[in-house]
């Protein structure tokens, strides 16, 4: 899938791995990567929704319309789909990172 990002901040991290293990540590930074890099291996989302991998899930609240990706216990990488007029979820080519997050505090 073509990968997009909501602020420059978010692309500048998923452009230099290091940088982003300094701001979240290792671990996590390393299991964003195989999260991003699976995403972006997917023809589309159907594709990487049938791969079930990260446990994706749709969000909703301030979040409607997005995607959750399980990362590790508390942490998730949230995606959205960018659809054309009325596109179904499954067959988008294209997500932009929304953000990381660690969603118990």
């Amino acid at each position: 899938m073509q990968i997009r990002f909501k602020t420059k901040e978010i692309k500048e991290l998923f452009e230099d791995f290091a940088k982003m293990k300094k701001i979240i540590g290792d671990k996590r930074t390393r299991l964003i990567k195989k999260q991003f890099d699976r995403i972006r291996a997917a023809r589309n989302m159907g594709e990487f929704f049938k791969l079930g991998l990260g446990k994706p899930h749709r969000l909703s609240g301030n979040y409607d319309g997005c995607y959750g990706v399980h990362v590790d216990a508390n942490f998730r990488l949230i995606i959205r789909p960018l659809l054309e007029g009325n596109q179904e979820v499954i067959v988008c080519e294209i997500v932009r990172v929304e953000k990381m997050e660690d969603y118990h505090g």
